[in-house]
């Protein structure tokens, strides 16, 4: 993942942007710290699915991984899909930490 984007500090500085596009940067800036993989750790609500992806193609990142665990993960799963993006499979992210390691389960999708 490109930690350097122009597109994304530009949005960044816009004083007006969806409750998406706002949850697509609060997710890359997240996993800056681990540049691997964008990962999603919370819940989009359906009006929210659309402008979140659109950020992120137009970021140019081609897949990520959701790692929400709760009860709408079902409903945004199908939503990835009618967004245009493939399920490619479960996936465990390994996240190391100051004290500790840990394993976090995901569903790693692909942008298209």
């Amino acid at each position: 993942m490109n930690t350097n984007n122009k597109y994304i500090e530009r949005l960044k500085k816009a004083s007006r942007l969806s409750t998406g596009t706002r949850k697509a940067l609060m997710a890359w800036d997240n996993s800056i710290q681990w540049p691997d993989e964008l990962e999603l750790s919370e819940i989009l609500w359906q009006e929210e699915v659309g402008d979140f992806l659109d950020t992120l193609r137009r970021a140019g990142v081609k897949s990520f991984v959701c790692t929400y665990q709760g009860t709408g993960l079902m409903k945004n799963m199908h939503a990835f899909k009618a967004h245009g993006c493939t399920l490619i499979g479960l996936c465990t992210l390994t996240r190391k930490y100051s004290f500790e390691e840990k394993d976090i389960p995901g569903v790693r999708f692909s942008l298209n």
